[in-house]
C-alpha cells in the first residue's frame, strides 16, 4: 500500500494560540480535526504503528499539552 501526506483544509497560521487537535484512526482511515473542524482525511497502512507529532514550518514553535492516547 502506498500512502503520503494529505493537505489540511485549514489555514495554518496559528502561531501563539492553543488549538484542539483530534486524530482518529479506524482501520486504514485516518481523520484529523482542528478546533472541531475536519481538516484532513486519508488512508494509512493497516496494523500497529507509532504516533509522531511534529511541525513543518520554519521559524515556528510547537508545544503539546494534555496528550491522551487510547485504543478504540
Amino acid at each position: 500500500m502506498r500512502y503520503g501526506p494529505v493537505r489540511s483544509t485549514i489555514p495554518f497560521d496559528h502561531e501563539g494560540i492553543w488549538v484542539w487537535l483530534r486524530v482518529v484512526v479506524q482501520g486504514t482511515t485516518c481523520r484529523v480535526w482542528f478546533n472541531g473542524m475536519l481538516a484532513a482525511a486519508g488512508e494509512v497502512p493497516a496494523g500497529e504503528g507509532r504516533v509522531g507529532l511534529q511541525i513543518h514550518l520554519e521559524k515556528s514553535s510547537v508545544e503539546f499539552r494534555d496528550l491522551r492516547i487510547r485504543s478504540l
